[in-house]
């Protein structure tokens, strides 16, 4: 399931996903595909994003990434 999903503040179109399938995915919703998917160790409890270039990502295992 999914544990938060974040809208860039810089760019709208952008979204992190965060789950409890150990994944981040990226999105561009305005031409509807996934950008990029980060797989993890443990569940992701929590995703931000930094500024434009930069994504964070809380883990299970204690990590920041």
């Amino acid at each position: 399931s999914i544990s938060q999903v974040r809208f860039s503040p810089t760019h709208p179109d952008h979204l992190l996903v965060s789950s409890w399938d150990t994944t981040v995915r990226f999105y561009d919703v305005a031409a509807n595909e996934q950008k990029a998917k980060f797989d993890y160790c443990a569940a992701i409890l929590s995703c931000l994003f930094g500024d434009s270039t930069h994504a964070y990502s809380g883990c299970l295992d204690t990590g920041v990434r």
